[in-house]
């Protein structure tokens, strides 16, 4: 009872609490923490650039327990994007790592969605310590709200190593530069000429974006038969992405929650281009799942380029693929997606 009285209480703060509470048993049932209902505007925000990274701070509930918001979302929805339970649960777990585990950093992210989250309310992120061992560390992290699971992740964390064998796949070749290519700004104005009045001006009222993201555009549209055969599919998409303002730290958790973040943008709708089925009213997809593993050591510094594909589909569902690069052609990250589409 004392664990949900603080959890309560932090709830209403809305503030970071420093309770002294009992650790929590791994065996514990989930934590009700009554949602606070956070409708935090960007606008309100002295640097509004700064919204993206509080997505990443959560208030301390108890040792293994914490409440994240949402400051900021990246598209128009009632239901929050799947990225940020992906995020916040990441940093949830990575703040229980004690020790001479402390400096391990995340290997894999396995979520699944279980149902929608709103992103009107605040999130409890309830981590359950699997294993500490000399190498890897394992944690379970539940995402609830109002005592209701809506998201399951399991984490691995790995001490660096460095190992004699490498080898990654190389960015795809002919994507065309961030900066021949129309930026964000302009794709929604352009966006905005399309779409019937009323919706434009709901749009015109969204929250300004954290991050910049220019389409290099998907190979129906451009000749790009190199980057087919290293995908082995005949389509692909593929995004630049940048922050609009760096991070405050080089803290390697904080740039991880960032890319495990980005590498939802985009991924679920892979499939569609496959159908001619553009994201547009009259296509309802949804996120089934999300798995992400992490392949060097992040920083993120300048333009990522997430490249997209979509190996098969069918019984409502398509599964999506993807590999991130920093500019330099690094591989940050592999990640797959398996979405539910229905067409109206």
């Amino acid at each position: 009872m004392r664990v949900l009285a603080a959890a309560a209480a932090a709830a209403a703060r809305g503030s970071p609490a420093a309770l002294g509470l009992p650790r929590q048993s791994a065996a514990q049932a989930t934590i009700c923490v009554p949602c606070r209902e956070y409708r935090f505007h960007p606008y309100d925000i002295p640097d509004a650039k700064s919204a993206f990274e509080l997505l990443f701070h959560l208030d301390d509930v108890d040792k293994r327990v914490f409440v994240g918001y949402t400051p900021w979302f990246p598209f128009p929805s009632v239901s929050m994007f799947g990225g940020q339970p992906v995020a916040q649960a990441l940093m949830a777990a990575g703040r229980t790592l004690e020790g001479e585990h402390k400096d391990k950093i995340a290997s894999s992210v396995h979520a699944h969605f279980i149902r929608p989250g709103d992103m009107k309310n605040s999130s409890t992120y309830q981590v359950e310590v699997i294993r500490d061992g000399r190498n890897f560390s394992t944690r379970r992290v539940e995402a609830s709200q109002d005592g209701v699971v809506f998201c399951t992740c399991m984490m691995s964390f790995q001490h660096h190593v460095d190992s004699a064998m490498t080898h990654q796949t190389d960015m795809p070749e002919g994507v065309p530069p961030p900066e021949d290519l129309v930026c964000h700004d302009d794709a929604i104005e352009r966006l905005l000429k399309s779409v019937p009045p009323a919706e434009a001006e709901k749009m015109r009222k969204f929250p300004p974006p954290q991050l910049e993201m220019r389409n290099a555009g998907d190979l129906k549209t451009r000749d790009q038969t190199e980057v087919a055969k290293q995908f082995g599919v005949g389509y692909a998409s593929e995004w630049w992405i940048q922050l609009r303002q760096a991070l405050s730290s080089d803290s390697p958790l904080l740039h991880q929650c960032a890319l495990a973040y980005m590498s939802d943008l985009t991924l679920v709708h892979t499939t569609l281009l496959h159908h001619n089925k553009p994201w547009l009213p009259g296509v309802t997809s949804a996120s089934l799942d999300h798995s992400i593993w992490f392949q060097a050591r992040p920083r993120i510094s300048d333009w990522l380029l997430y490249a997209t594909e979509s190996p098969a589909s069918g019984g409502g569902r398509g599964l999506n693929m993807g590999r991130m690069y920093a500019s330099d052609g690094t591989l940050l990250l592999c990640s797959a997606q398996e979405g539910a589409y229905r067409f109206h």
